[in-house]
């Protein structure tokens, strides 16, 4: 079978080693492949080119299978030489004897059998015609073309051909000098080919007009063909022999149905024999359900290897998988996406779901048999889900694998000036893996491999859809220290950083702006930021957010005062503002009040200071230049509308970020300082399996996705954070802090552990909110500090909480908000925020002051809710009113005691 290296997985559901001829699943082997229950596989018949050179013999209608080799997959082909006795020529008929040729040339047919009989593969060795010759299907018979002119070309056309694309082969050996292998019009020519030996020579030509296929012998030479074919399309098939047999072939098909085995997480392992096939794209394999959706493995037309899913985005895989020979690849699909695995290394999308229901496996080509393989499945294997470590083994190179080049080197003993494709030659500087030249760049779809126990006092600069990961034994490699940021984005998208260590970077770990598709996983990230910046931190990735759209009017006043330093953020009322001036003075000392249009008074502003009102939401500086004293009454409209996109801080969008498995500890920054901070995000934000330590900042948490919701980004996220350990403990002196905070249109918060402080996890989701089988304990810092709770100034629907357990907090759970103000896509609304919807149950609290608070307008279920040695069953305000129209229109709760 095939398992792989030091795999220790299950056994397989589904083995099928057709070049070895073992067949197995759930345990039961099986004589053949088509025995397999689910199993189809179809077969064409005619003749077999294998991997080694060697023609092989199959009736019609039947499966090509070598031993050894495999299954062989090919299109459907059509010999357009019908014409001629390609096989066991009796005749010259198909060859045309043109009337312009030089004086002598001849065509004729030859007995060649005791060559052909012998004759030979140059590299594998194995024999060629031999088992055509044994079935009876060749007789011995070649046609010869002769060219005794010592100065032309003796042209001998096979067929006339319209505009299109075809292939020309024929073996041939040359007894004297040389031929080649033509089609005019555009069409160009094989090179030269001679020798005394049999082999395949052939090429694809593109024709433009109308055109001829030709062999052309050159002066003085002497020339032996046979199974010469002529096919539309880009790639030449095995030989298709014409004696007495259709001029068409079949193509071949292999799939397995079973909804039971591939609709669940599962290791797909597929080994093949290709030959070299540039530039053509081909399937090697892809997942289906009944509804059309599914995954795909191919190779594309410039030799990558990649992996599509149905209306996603991402394509994980490889750069530049040359042929000939076995390429072994995985796929393994789980609930968190597809990972695909290649000679021991691996590429990830982690943020699509696979199609529901899949139930089909096609090998080696698309569902409807187009863009086939050409070539020789060799093994197919159905692992259950299994680790990384795993899958690399699976994928390891074999013997007579293809070439790769998709691995660039990095060691710190290095040369920037070698070319990093092995350890050997690896590159020094983590600077000449960012170069942007073509011919000196990492490649798209590459890997790039730092040296472990090395370190580097660089900043990394991605390149788009790179993987960053260590290699060889020691510690994790160490980049970062001393930069201003240890990994920046570098304008990239859909790059990984795997097994690393940023440490020291002076202001952020990970810095990205507009950035999509980026991954960080089991990275530590340690030591970055620093407690006097406020733009220090760990994981950082931002895009662009929404802000009200404002104008002022007039430019100026009419003593020359200007408006600078405007800044309007959303919890600003739509509307128009006055500022007018209503005391004079040089600076400083004129006075101006701003007024909204329904004549509520904002706050007064002072001349050259700058303003901040509405809780700083609304900012401005009065610009009064020097010598100006500006007139009573003087005034300025600001106008604020809808939200509309606002850079940040360039045209950044950004979707599709990801953080798992990593320790993120001594984070430090000013005001924030967050160990994982996501803004702007849209698509999905994942979080999940990692460690945070507490981070250094006034208002530093250890997960933030905020400013992700349908208010702030077009697309809204939807944000995944499950199965962390988040901690808090230690002496802090500040009051914002708290373990996961989610501001997003849904969410998923499974798992985790918080030890918080001022509170544990706070949502404050759009719809779809689901809470379940977090521990949250020791959030005391304030009255107020929660477990669990919904905050914020927006609308809350449809939360769904179970399972939880919160321990000795202020609150144990909160359904609350911020302010009186709130937020919604028309505009700020002067009411409290709406928590419909509720459905909470099977949650427990222990030794709490208060199990239940609400002060927030809200509808639903609170059952099975257990109050463990809590001072207090419910603090329920009386603004706590039930929400007409809700799905749940009225409040059924209720609070057990434990026993």
């Amino acid at each position: 079978m095939l398992m792989a290296g030091n795999a220790k997985m299950l056994g397989p559901k589904m083995a099928a080693d057709i070049a070895g001829g073992w067949y197995e699943m759930d345990d039961i082997v099986y004589p053949d492949l088509p025995s397999l229950p689910g199993m189809t596989a179809t077969g064409a018949g005619g003749i077999a080119l294998t991997p080694g050179g060697s023609l092989k013999s199959f009736a019609p209608g039947a499966r090509r299978i070598v031993p050894g080799r495999g299954f062989l997959r090919e299109v459907a082909a059509r010999n357009m030489l019908s014409g001629m006795n390609n096989v066991a020529p009796l005749t010259t008929g198909g060859w045309v004897l043109l009337a312009a040729r030089p004086a002598g040339a001849t065509l004729s047919v030859v007995d060649d059998m005791a060559v052909l009989y012998g004759a030979t593969d140059p590299v594998s060795g194995e024999y060629i015609f031999r088992d055509l010759i044994d079935t009876g299907l060749m007789s011995g018979k070649v046609v010869r073309v002769y060219n005794p002119s010592t100065t032309d070309d003796f042209v001998v056309p096979v067929q006339t051909l319209g505009p299109g694309t075809y292939s020309w082969s024929v073996y041939t050996r040359c007894i004297a000098g040389s031929g080649a292998l033509s089609v005019t019009a555009g069409g160009g020519s094989t090179p030269d080919v001679s020798g005394p030996d049999y082999r395949r020579v052939g090429r694809n030509h593109v024709v433009a007009a109308s055109g001829q296929a030709r062999l052309t012998v050159r002066p003085l030479s002497e020339v032996y063909v046979i199974l010469a074919q002529l096919e539309h399309g880009a790639q030449m098939t095995s030989p298709i022999a014409i004696t007495g047999l259709p001029a068409e072939r079949k193509a071949e098909s292999l799939f397995w149905e079973s909804l039971q085995h591939l609709s669940r997480p599962c290791t797909i392992t597929l080994e093949v024999e290709v030959a070299r096939l540039d530039s053509v794209e081909r399937r090697i394999m892809a997942l289906r359900n009944g509804k059309g959706k599914e995954i795909a493995v191919f190779r594309a037309t410039d030799n990558s290897l990649s992996c599509t899913q149905t209306d996603e985005r991402w394509r994980p895989g490889f750069a530049r998988c040359y042929g000939p020979g076995i390429l072994r690849v995985s796929l393994r699909v789980s609930p968190m996406g597809r990972t695909i695995g290649l000679a021991g290394a691996l590429a990830h999308d982690v943020f699509s779901t696979p199609p529901v229901g899949l139930s089909r496996l096609m090998i080696g080509a698309d569902a409807t048999g187009a863009l086939p393989l050409n070539g020789w499945i060799r093994s197919i294997e159905v692992q259950h889900d299994v680790d990384d470590d795993d899958v690399m083994d699976l994928c390891a190179a074999p013997a007579g694998s293809i070439a790769f080049d998709f691995a660039r080197y990095i060691s710190a003993a290095g040369n920037d000036n070698d070319d990093g494709r092995t350890p050997a030659t690896a590159w020094r500087t983590l600077a000449r893996a960012a170069e942007t030249d073509v011919t000196l760049a990492v490649p798209t779809r590459g890997q790039v491999y730092l040296e472990a126990g090395s370190a580097w006092n660089e900043t990394l600069l991605p390149v788009n859809y790179a993987t960053y990961a260590p290699f060889g034994s020691g510690g994790a490699p160490i980049i970062g220290n001393g930069q201003t940021y240890g990994v920046d984005e570098n304008g990239a998208s859909a790059w990984h950083i795997r097994g690393l260590h940023i440490f020291g970077a002076n202001t952020r770990g990970v810095n990205s702006y507009g950035g999509s598709g980026i991954v960080a996983d089991l990275m530590e990230i340690s030591h970055c930021g620093d407690p006097t910046d406020s733009n220090g931190g760990g994981f950082f990735a931002r895009g662009n957010t929404r802000a009200p759209d404002w104008d002022v009017t007039p430019a100026a006043s009419s003593s020359g005062v200007i408006l600078t330093g405007v800044r309007v953020l959303e919890l600003v009322r739509r509307g128009t503002y006055t500022l007018t001036c209503t005391q004079r003075g040089a600076g400083t000392a004129s006075r101006w009040q701003l007024v909204h249009a329904d004549g509520a008074i904002i706050g007064t502003a002072s001349g050259n200071t700058a303003f901040g009102g509405i809780s700083n939401n609304f900012r401005l500086t009065v610009a009064v230049p020097a010598g100006v004293n500006p007139a009573l009454g003087e005034s300025f409209a600001i106008s604020v509308a809808e939200l509309v996109d606002m850079p940040f801080p360039t045209n950044a969008l950004a979707e599709d970020v990801a953080v798992r498995r990593s320790h993120l500890h001594h984070i430090a920054g000013l005001s924030a300082g967050d160990d994982v901070y996501f803004e702007g995000i849209a698509g999905r934000s994942l979080c999940e399996g990692n460690r945070f330590d507490i981070p250094i900042g006034r208002a530093a948490d250890c997960f933030q996705g905020g400013r992700n919701s349908a208010l702030y980004v077009e697309k809204p996220a939807h944000t995944i954070c499950r199965n962390n350990h988040m901690s808090m403990a230690g002496a802090m002196t500040t009051s914002g802090k708290g373990g996961i905070v989610i501001i997003t249109r849904s969410a998923l918060v499974e798992g985790n552990y918080v030890y918080g402080l001022n509170f544990c996890i706070s949502v404050n989701v759009d719809v779809e909110c689901i809470v379940r089988w977090n521990e949250c304990e020791h959030a005391r810092y304030q009255s107020y500090s929660w477990g669990i709770g919904i905050s914020g100034n927006t609308d809350c629907a449809r939360t769904l909480w179970y399972g939880n357990r919160v321990s000795d907090c202020n609150r144990a759970y909160a359904i609350s908000g911020t302010g009186t103000l709130t937020l919604t896509i028309a505009g700020v609304q002067p009411r409290l925020q709406h928590r419909p919807d509720i459905l909470m149950y099977g949650n427990r609290a222990n030794n709490c002051a208060v199990d239940l608070f609400i002060d927030r307008p809200w509808s639903g279920r609170i059952f099975d809710h257990v109050n463990d040695n809590c001072l207090v069953d419910a603090q329920v305000s009386p603004a706590a009113v039930a929400i007409a129209g809700a799905l749940y229109a009225d409040q059924v709760w209720s609070v057990d005691r434990a026993a």
